[in-house]
This record gives structure tokens, sequence and C-alpha cells, in this order.
């Protein structure tokens, strides 16, 4: 862990059994259109170098809940796999 604020992946703990269930559940979740477009929004002005402070702490932020989201799809998707395979 870095000496910042632990992320959600730092904390959690991945290694129990996830139901097929749980994982479908998982694989729905997303970003709201609203953050969606705020992400969008901050990229590009990221591009452009003209991100205030606040806006870089809030798309790091982002950042952070998007890579959280990619692993637990990740998991879910193995999950599903894994049990798909079992049965």
């Amino acid at each position: 862990m870095s000496t910042s604020s632990p992320s959600l992946v730092d904390v959690i703990d991945f290694e129990g059994e996830i139901t097929p269930a749980a994982a479908r559940y998982f694989l729905s979740l997303d970003f709201r259109p609203q953050a969606k477009q705020r992400a969008e929004d901050l990229s590009a002005k990221a591009q452009d170098g003209q991100l205030t402070p606040d806006e870089r702490a809030e798309m790091e932020e982002l950042l952070r809940y998007d890579s959280f989201l990619a692993i637990l799809h990740s998991k879910a998707r193995m999950a599903l796999k894994t049990q798909g395979s079992a049965a």
C-alpha cells in the first residue's frame, strides 16, 4: 500500500468464493452516465493540460474506482468460468 489513502482493492479480501448470482450482479455494476461523462470531461482537460488540482484529485479518484470495478468484473468472470466448468 502507498502512503496515500488505501483503495478498496487494498482493503477488500477477494479470496472468498463468489456465487453465480453475486458474480452476475457484480458484472452489472457500472459507472452512472453522469460519472462517465465527468470522467470524459476531465480526461479531455487533462490532455490539454488544463486540470485544476481539485479536478486532478477527482480524476484520480475516478480512476481508482474504475480500477476497482475492473478487478471486481474480472473476479466475477473468473468465478462464473470456474463454476461453469465445474458443473
